[in-house]
Parts: structure tokens; sequence; C-alpha cells
């Protein structure tokens, strides 16, 4: 049964089987390393070995259900077509139905890697070498009972009228006299020392 489900599944469960064969492989690994040798051989197993499946098994919940969702895909646009050469529609109904066993083997394979990605985590969070009470955020101090210290006192300032006030290298205008809110620029000459 399991043959003819392969088969009528298309092109697409080719990569399908590729992918099961590599979360098989892993799975095997993962339980010798992490069941047999760590908690019944009572081996010495670095932390990093622990954690080794979490850069890989995200690929199998990811690549499987959209390979069986392309599956899915080409087996409409194949009964499609057969609608277009007007063939009965017990073939295309036939063929809607063989093109969702890709997504099926695509959604078995994603759910047994999360399963195991679930699992293998709970066996890393048991030998997590960082205490708990090292990872947590520090506590949060209480308010002191001291006040704040007081906030600067702003004072209005009148305002001063606007008057073009000359910018320093032109002077005062035609008309205006010298003041003392206005400054002028006076020149220099230089003088020569008497011989």
């Amino acid at each position: 049964m399991l043959l003819s489900l392969f088969q009528r599944g298309g092109p697409i469960m080719w990569p399908l089987l590729f992918c099961s064969i590599l979360l098989g492989g892993l799975l095997l690994e993962r339980l010798w390393t992490v069941v047999i040798r760590k908690h019944v051989l009572q081996q010495d197993v670095t932390y990093a070995h622990l954690r080794a499946h979490r850069r890989s098994l995200p690929f199998f919940t990811d690549v499987p259900p959209a390979l069986g969702l392309l599956g899915t895909v080409v087996g409409l646009v194949q009964s499609f077509a057969l609608l277009d050469d007007s063939l009965a529609a017990n073939g295309v109904g036939a063929g809607l139905a063989t093109a969702c066993i890709t997504t099926v083997f695509g959604l078995i394979i994603a759910i047994t890697a999360s399963a195991a990605n679930y699992t293998l985590c709970l066996f890393d969070h048991a030998e997590d070498p960082v205490p708990q009470a090292a990872a947590a955020p520090p506590p949060t101090q209480p308010p002191s009972s001291t006040p704040p210290p007081p906030r600067p006192k702003t004072v209005a300032v009148p305002a001063v009228p606007s008057t073009p006030a000359p910018t320093p290298w032109q002077g005062p205008t035609p008309g205006q006299t010298a003041t003392a809110s206005t400054p002028t620029l006076t020149t220099v000459q230089p003088t020569r020392p008497a011989a």
C-alpha cells in the first residue's frame, strides 16, 4: 500500500523520501548520543553534542511541507489539464486525491521533526550548564524613599524690543549715532616710532 501511494504521489515524492531518510538518520544519531550514551552508558557527552540538533532539525520542519505543497500544486495542474482534454470527471477526482498525497507525506515528516525537536530541547534544558537563577534577570529594586532632586526654576525674561543692530563690521547706519548699545569699529593707524 505504501509503495502504491508513493507511486501515485508523483516525482515530488523522491525529495520527500530523501528528507525522510535524512531525518531518520539524524534521529538515530540523536537517540544514540542523547539517550544511550548519556543516560544508559553514563558516558561524558559535552553540552555542544547535546545541542547539535538545533542547527538541522528546523530544515525538516520547513522544507518537507513546502515540497508537499509543491507536489499538490503540480497534481492540481495535471488534473486541470485533464479537464481541458474533456476526460471523465472520475479521472479528475482521482488526480485531485493523489495530488494531496505529497502534502500528507510532507506534513508527516515535519510533525515528526517538530516532536523530536521538542523532546530533544527538553533534554537540553535538563542538562543546561547555566543555572536558571543565573540566567534570570536581576530583581528590580523597590523605589527609594528619598525624594528626587528639585527641578530648576524657570524665570520669565521680559522681551526687549528688537532694533536691528549693526554687525561688528558695519558700524552705525547713516543717520544713526553711536551709542553704548551699538558697537562701532574704529580704525587704528599704526604709528612709527620717532627716529
